[in-house]
């Protein structure tokens, strides 16, 4: 890994330069390193750093990780499922689900890839137990730009978000 990848927390790691790719060798560093994740989450980071204007990720995820309905202020973000089976969840401003997209790879018979156009509440609940996608959106990366939804379950309310997960997998049930 040191000559492929630099380490800046146990959960991201950066190519460590020149022409950047993914190898399946990678994939399988990503998944093994979400796994033994204490967040149940790693990514690869294929740019060159949070300055950089666009970002380019792999990212693994197992099924236990929350991601609260959330929108972006300034950037789109695309996702396409490499492995596994995932629901990008759209909602109104008043938190009701507008529409689901069940996103995995060739082959599974659902979307491969979304984009979500920044301003637009989503989230996404990963159904597989590992999740490998990857994610495009600008930079440079500002935390003061990505808004959680005022009606996201409190991700330290293990309830609230299993409820969350159940109303969205039930909602994805119903799609046509």
């Amino acid at each position: 890994m040191a000559e492929r990848f630099i380490e800046t927390s146990p959960d991201v790691l950066y190519h460590a330069g020149g022409e950047r790719g993914i190898t399946a060798d990678d994939l399988r560093l990503l998944a093994a390193r979400a796994r033994a994740s204490a967040r149940w989450r790693c990514r690869i980071c294929l740019h060159a750093g949070p300055q950089a204007a666009i970002h380019e990720m792999f990212i693994a995820h197992m099924d236990r990780v929350h991601v609260p309905p959330h929108a972006h202020r300034v950037h789109d973000e695309s996702f396409t499922v490499v492995e596994g089976l995932a629901t990008v969840v759209l909602f109104d401003d008043a938190g009701g689900i507008e529409r689901t997209v069940a996103l995995g790879p060739p082959g599974s018979g659902r979307q491969l890839s979304l984009v979500v156009p920044h301003g637009r509440w989503h989230g996404q609940v990963f159904e597989s137990e590992m999740v490998i996608f990857h994610e495009v959106t600008g930079g440079p990366f500002d935390p003061a730009a990505l808004a959680v939804a005022p009606f996201a379950p409190d991700p330290r309310d293990g309830a609230a978000v299993l409820g969350y997960r159940r109303r969205i997998l039930a909602a994805a049930q119903e799609r046509p």
